[in-house]
């Protein structure tokens, strides 16, 4: 049985031009605070850093997020991006939206994130899916919505807790060899996985 394979500085490549990208939206969220700092004070920047837990048909897992952005009175809107590991092991990149409720210090928020999921699957995630298509793996979609809690701690900080539904897909393609064993030509074919879990997540806004 023939099996497409990427070669190790290919799979190193397409890693390094990942983090190239998240690295330079965080650094262009990070210019973008150093210009607000010198606007009306209505503008403040704030860095959200979050650990959660995935609940879905596949079981339980983690992921961890990190957002940077400005809140403009009850508004924030920013741009994130983390470590998903459920069933199939990811990078998000997305923008995130929230808006406030309330006039005390703590405050119910919504939020809704939308962007793209990079695969980074580990090795036993890839061996256990390479047998009909290779291991050509492709980016898919990410969002995520839910409501929440901030508890104020200080002037700019608080904790914060959220509940969510949150969906993920991965995309891959090749060629099926399964129809050989059977004396038939091999199919050349898409194959496309989609996880939709409950997200409660927990963290830090600075």
């Amino acid at each position: 049985m023939r099996r497409t394979m990427y070669s190790l500085p290919l799979v190193c490549k397409k890693m390094r031009n990942k983090i190239i990208i998240i690295g330079l939206l965080l650094l262009g969220v990070h210019m973008l605070h150093a210009q607000t700092s010198q606007a009306p004070a209505r503008y403040k920047f704030h860095s959200i850093n979050t650990i959660g837990l995935l609940q879905g048909q596949s079981g339980a897992d983690f992921q961890w997020q990190t957002i940077n952005g400005i809140q403009n009175a009850s508004w924030f809107a920013g741009v994130g991006a983390g470590i998903d590991y459920y069933k199939y092991r990811g990078i998000p990149l997305f923008i995130d939206l929230r808006k406030e409720f309330g006039s005390t210090a703590n405050k119910v928020f919504i939020y809704g994130d939308v962007g793209i999921h990079f695969n980074w699957l580990t090795n036993a995630q890839k061996e256990n899916n390479t047998y009909s298509f290779g291991y050509n793996f492709h980016k898919g979609l990410y969002t995520d919505a839910g409501i929440g809690y901030s508890i104020h701690t200080g002037k700019a900080s608080a904790f914060l807790f959220s509940l969510g539904y949150s969906y993920k897909t991965l995309n891959q393609s090749g060629t099926d060899y399964r129809p050989v064993v059977y004396d038939g030509p091999p199919v050349i074919g898409n194959n496309r996985y989609s996880m939709g879990r409950i997200t409660l997540k927990m963290g830090l806004q600075l």
